[in-house]
């Protein structure tokens, strides 16, 4: 088969070097049967980005991060907290020691928008529960407005109404040891609108609405990339918190998402990664809400690749292998930049010692640090030539390896009609 390019305009500004180009793609109609991928301006119109935040990303259950991380030893801390982002929304959840119970807010005081806690950090609360960094305003664990020191009696006799500056919830739900949270709960999108915002009939919507990615995680451990069976699974409330390492990314979120969903470029940018895996066999299964990666190990190979690899809609990628699980958090920031925050995850083997457990998990940090590290290298090449206008006619996606991202992009396009964005 063949196509041509019908040449439109072309035109060029010789001081600035700036070549603009409009290019009118013609295909045969065997590539008209192919699968065709987002067009680049869905990558870098901050339009789209914001149809995506209102319409899929706030909606969205989205891991925020696991239980582990909300212990103290503080016997007098009211509460322990950590403070996160969720796609442009800053987060803070926190656990009551009391009670037990969690608890997740826009880390946004309804005076001034200053945060209640310092974005990336954990800790414990204030002993009156949480405070605005900027003036001081105080809440409770329950986000009701206790106090606004030195803000003043009255205006004009009035006096000011707390009750309608409690902090703005999000809904919050814990299974087996992770946490998640929706960031625009009761919108029209939402697949648990009307669910209570914490406890267990939140923890109950959550898994009704996941009910497939919750099934094949309660499954995950004992075997390899895909053959794992609920019968072999490890406990997911084995593993603690063991640390978070993050990675600033050029890039529109999409990419790197697409970029985890196919593995179509292993060979050519991930070297080691390619020696361990069997190529021939790859495949990705796509089912409801989630995708996996199945691939058998080469006949002879021991490898400390070998596991389970999820991506669960739309920005959670989970990596098992063995004594490790890093939970692997896609947050966009923006409409070019997108920012990695793995939290990893380890338990300790049957009769393993300390030492031999740390290495395993120094081992397994070193090799995700570079198979991401090969991504990035990529999906910002990728970004920079979608800004640079070279990409304008949308590619057709392999139906053999790219069946994740079809699915991937098919959610995003539902999103993107529910906004009103046209291509």
């Amino acid at each position: 088969f063949f196509f041509c390019t019908s040449f439109t305009m072309l035109s060029f500004h010789s001081g600035s070097k700036l070549i603009s180009a409009n290019f009118a793609r013609k295909f045969s109609s065997v590539n008209a049967s192919f699968t065709r991928s987002l067009p680049g301006k869905a990558f870098v119109d901050p339009k789209f980005y914001e149809v995506e935040r209102q319409h899929l990303l706030g909606p969205a259950w989205q891991l925020v991060g696991h239980e582990s991380q909300l212990v103290t030893s503080n016997e007098k801390a009211p509460a322990s907290y950590f403070a996160e982002t969720v796609c442009g929304w800053p987060a803070i959840v926190v656990k009551s020691a009391k009670t037990g119970q969690v608890n997740a807010y826009h880390n946004v005081c309804r005076h001034k928008g200053g945060p209640l806690e310092w974005n990336n950090t954990a800790g414990i609360c204030d002993l009156n529960g949480l405070k605005c960094k900027y003036h001081g305003w105080a809440y409770s664990l329950e986000g009701k407005l206790l106090g606004v020191p030195a803000f003043g009696e009255s205006c004009e006799g009035h006096k000011l109404d707390r009750s309608e500056f409690n902090l703005w919830p999000m809904r919050v739900a814990t299974w087996r040891g992770l946490i998640f949270v929706q960031a625009l709960p009761n919108t029209p999108e939402d697949p648990s609108k009307g669910a209570p915002l914490t406890g267990p009939e939140a923890n109950a919507a959550f898994v009704k609405a996941n009910q497939a990615f919750c099934d094949r995680m309660s499954g995950i451990g004992g075997g390899s990339n895909g053959t794992n069976s609920a019968s072999s699974s490890v406990p997911l409330e084995e593993f603690s918190f063991h640390s978070a390492v993050s990675h600033k990314l050029k890039c529109n979120w999409k990419l790197y998402v697409e970029n985890y969903l196919e593995g179509y470029h292993i060979p050519h940018i991930h070297p080691e990664l390619n020696k361990q895996v069997d190529m021939k066999e790859y495949k990705v299964l796509v089912r409801e809400g989630y995708v996996e990666h199945v691939s058998p190990l080469p006949a002879g190979v021991v490898s400390s690749y070998e596991g389970v690899w999820l991506w669960h809609h739309p920005t959670l990628a989970v990596n098992y292998y063995g004594t490790g699980l890093s939970l692997e958090r896609i947050v966009p920031t923006g409409p070019g930049t997108t920012e990695i925050r793995y939290i990893y995850l380890f338990r300790k083997e049957a009769g393993g010692s300390v030492e031999e457990g740390q290495k395993k998990a120094t081992e397994a940090i070193a090799m995700s640090t570079e198979v991401t590290g090969e991504d990035v290298s990529m999906v910002e090449e990728l970004q920079r030539a979608l800004e640079g206008g070279g990409y304008q006619s949308p590619g057709c996606l392999s139906p053999r390896h790219e069946q994740g991202v079809g699915y991937f992009q098919k959610l995003v396009r539902e999103a993107h009609a529910r906004g009103g964005a046209t291509y």
